[in-house]
């Protein structure tokens, strides 16, 4: 006759498979997660140029409007649009976006000697390329942004709030990959919480105890501040599966 503890019992046997397999489907959903919820959008030349210049192109392929916010953080261009619910972030690498630069630059010059009014760009762009000796293209790059938020003093401190929330979604799109070992890790912990019971074989009234943390330990992320419009229709929301 086999003793009753002889080896592991059923249960704790299929609470490890169950869990293993959670573990598997967060994995998975990351995986799946990971292209539609990065923060950044592949990019236009076009309508980086269009947004930073004001370039009119003639085939009207560029729908971006005239009015939005850019950085430049080293080889890449980020420009983004405003939606009804937020705004998208796109990036382009500084090869594509300086393909165009011949173009622009003829427009600017162009636009610069009919001296129309209200063209901050073109004023920018001439005063630019009368410096001495060759110019950096990110020097153009903070004059206009400048001037921007010098064109009206009602608008300073808003476009000034503007560039430094953009300059942080810059940021935590350069970290984009942080958000996958915190979320496994997370999510890894809140599985093993709800199966450690029915594992350990612990008594009711502990396992009851321990499953009532799992909702609080769930959103904890959201009440620190992570990812906090995942329950909105505000986006991007941030995160990747969470």
């Amino acid at each position: 006759m086999k003793s009753a503890h002889a080896g592991p019992s059923r249960m704790p046997r299929c609470a490890i498979g169950l869990a293993i397999l959670c573990e598997v489907a967060i994995v998975y959903g990351l995986y799946v997660d990971a292209g539609p919820m990065r923060p950044t959008r592949p990019g236009c030349a076009r309508d980086f140029w269009k947004l930073v210049a004001r370039v009119d192109w003639p085939d009207n392929t560029s729908k971006t409007p005239w009015s939005g916010d850019f950085l430049i953080d080293g080889d890449s261009f980020y420009y983004s649009r405003q939606h009804l619910h937020g705004s998208v972030l796109y990036e382009l690498s500084r090869a594509d976006a300086m393909a165009l630069w011949p173009e622009v630059k003829t427009r600017l010059a162009n636009r610069a000697e009919t001296h129309v009014e209200d063209d901050p760009e073109a004023s920018v762009y001439a005063e630019w390329s009368a410096d001495d000796g060759r110019p950096e293209i990110n020097t153009l790059f903070d004059r206009i942004q400048d001037q921007r938020i010098k064109s009206n003093d009602n608008l300073v401190t808003y476009r000034a709030v503007e560039q430094h929330l953009m300059q942080r979604r810059v940021f935590k799109a350069n970290h984009y990959h942080a958000n996958f070992i915190f979320e496994f890790a997370w999510l890894s912990m809140l599985v093993w919480l709800i199966f450690r019971p029915l594992i350990r074989r612990t008594g009711l009234i502990r396992a009851f105890f321990q499953w009532q943390l799992v909702p609080l330990m769930f959103f904890m992320p959201v009440y620190l501040g992570y990812a906090s419009w995942t329950f909105t229709s505000v986006g991007p929301s941030g995160g990747v599966l969470y």
